[in-house]
């Protein structure tokens, strides 16, 4: 666990303040992506979206860690600052990838700089076995991914999907799975953060297509201890 904690560390500057519930050497929902994949003995991660690769060094580094010759994390992430979610750090800005970057330096991950739709061309049924969905947070584009990417998800497998408390996007996917007989959901998130959101974009665009990155400057960083903007974990229920 000592690998984890120096990623959160050194990568702290990049994520702009409390991110997953990190604080200080605090690894908030971190640990948790971590743990899925160590306890799962995952031989295939995917990690959609990103930004600095915190999340899919984690779910690699479980990998390394169980000496899983065969395994792989896969990092799907869009360079699409138009889009208002900015660009992965680790890419320079003529496209190219920063081989200095500490996440592509020190973890051997698959990266493709591509939309989750394009990407899905690139996967197999029943391959993956855990899947973690941090794109587009649109309550259209959230669910895009999800039924897009559940016919590659094997028997077994975990999803986790980020800033569930989101309202009218994200957490209105999560509302539709927990209502869904084939799902079993666990919610990691404080309500308050929910309500914050929910107080605070109520007069805009339901399917919050037009979300931005400012918009979460808005919402109160206090009630994001412990479990940052919320993550949904999603299994089969059998």
């Amino acid at each position: 666990m000592e690998q984890s904690i120096k990623i959160e560390k050194i990568l702290a500057a990049e994520m702009g303040g409390v991110v997953h519930g990190r604080k200080e050497n605090f690894l908030g929902l971190g640990l948790m992506y971590y743990t899925l994949s160590y306890v799962m003995k995952s031989n295939v991660n995917v990690c959609l979206g990103s930004g600095n690769g915190l999340i899919p060094a984690l779910m690699r580094q479980a990998q390394l860690d169980l000496n899983l010759e065969q395994s792989k994390t896969v990092l799907v992430d869009g360079n699409m600052p138009e889009k208002g979610w900015g660009h992965p750090s680790f890419v320079k800005e003529d496209g190219s990838i920063d081989s200095q970057h500490y996440f592509i330096k020190n973890w051997d991950c698959e990266i493709i700089l591509k939309s989750t739709k394009e990407a899905a061309k690139h996967f197999g049924e029943g391959e993956i076995d855990y899947l973690h969905i941090d794109a587009d947070h649109s309550y259209q584009g959230a669910k895009a991914d999800f039924y897009r990417y559940i016919k590659f998800m094997k028997r077994n497998f975990v999803i986790t999907l980020h800033d569930s408390t989101i309202e009218y996007s994200v957490a209105k996917l999560v509302d539709e799975l927990r209502d869904n007989s084939k799902y079993e959901v666990i919610e990691f998130s404080n309500p308050e953060t929910r309500q914050q959101w929910e107080k605070h974009i109520k007069q805009e665009a339901k399917d919050r297509s037009n979300l931005q990155m400012d918009d979460f400057s808005e919402v109160p960083r206090q009630t994001w201890e412990r479990f940052g903007n919320g993550t949904a974990l999603i299994r089969p229920k059998w």
